[in-house]
């Protein structure tokens, strides 16, 4: 079986994929699937309902990592993330025509929001008290702007012809008051974490042996609330961004007060399709291995990248 390139237009009408992503691509007939494991992980053919170019199989897939996919199941599992609210961007509409919802929305979320597209957030991160700075704020980054201009012109890109405007509850002064996780899932596991530790934690006056205990605390925290994530959105593929409040990773004795503190950002497409790598290398082979290869019995997951900004090195937890 090989792995279909993604600069081809050469339509295809068949393709193997993991299991649990066959619904995203077969057709409501779709009954004759002969089924291989592929690179450990177990595949079905699944026939498509019209033939489509490699491009648009992964439009699709990534469509299914859409926000209005995941967050009302999120929510109804009880993980914890930020109050959303999702408004509807029908095909071909000028942006201007939600204004008054989304200044509606804003009002309800407590008058200042972050706002995201379906699939991608600005790199711009900024408070939005109206419709017009939440436009510019889409605008102003090509990777949210595409997307938008795609829905406008009721084309598909990165995406469905239509899609959603995310408008969630601004938290204030994220960047201090909690640190940021990215969670690479595969096969339905946390694979990897990454993340940078800020002077503003108490990690920054810790003696390594301190350190690394209370990462190893952490890490079994994630472990367990990625588990919760992949039960309420069936991703066995993922990338989580996962926040931590300072004030808990600086009092942790215990991986379950962690657990209890811990609030989902997003959820992303796997490392392997469009999602950043964070402190991994993909160039690595070890790297890749331990994101998304097979499992190593030896390694105790999930493997902790952690930088610390104050003396430029980073702590490595397989254990």
């Amino acid at each position: 079986h090989k792995p279909i390139d993604l600069t081809s237009d050469e339509p295809v009408d068949e393709i193997f994929v993991a299991e649990w992503l066959a619904d995203v691509l077969r057709g409501d007939d779709d009954e004759d699937e002969s089924t291989a494991t592929i690179s450990g992980v177990a595949c079905v053919r699944v026939a498509l309902e019209e033939p489509r170019t490699p491009s648009q199989i992964f439009e699709l897939l990534v469509a299914f990592y859409s926000a209005d996919h995941w967050y009302d199941l999120i929510v109804s599992d009880g993980v914890r993330t930020t109050e959303s609210i999702l408004l509807a961007l029908p095909a071909g509409q000028p942006f201007s025509a939600v204004h008054a919802e989304i200044d509606a929305a804003i009002g309800q979320l407590g008058g200042r929001v972050f706002a995201r597209m379906d699939h991608a957030s600005s790199k711009t991160i900024t408070a939005c008290t109206t419709s017009a700075e939440v436009e510019a704020n889409l605008r102003c980054s090509e990777r949210t702007a595409a997307r938008l201009r795609g829905i406008e012109a009721g084309k598909a890109v990165d995406g469905p012809a239509n899609g959603f405007v995310m408008l969630r509850r601004w938290v204030e002064d994220l960047a201090t008051t909690h640190v940021e996780m990215r969670v690479f899932v595969h096969g339905g596991e946390a694979r990897g974490l990454s993340m940078t530790v800020g002077e503003h934690c108490k990690l920054h006056d810790s003696d390594e042996q301190s350190c690394v205990a209370c990462l190893r605390l952490l890490k079994r925290a994630v472990r367990t609330f990625a588990k919760r994530c992949v039960v309420a959105t069936e991703y066995q593929d993922c990338v989580l961004d996962v926040a931590v409040p300072v004030a808990a990773l600086d009092a942790a004795q215990d991986s379950s007060a962690l657990l209890a503190s811990l609030w989902l950002i997003e959820c992303n497409t796997p490392v392997y399709m469009a999602a950043t790598s964070g402190r991994f290398d993909l160039s690595n082979e070890a790297h890749r291995t331990i994101l998304c290869g097979e499992r190593q019995q030896e390694i105790e997951y999930p493997v902790l990248l952690a930088e610390f900004e104050w003396r430029t090195s980073m702590v490595e937890l397989f254990t």
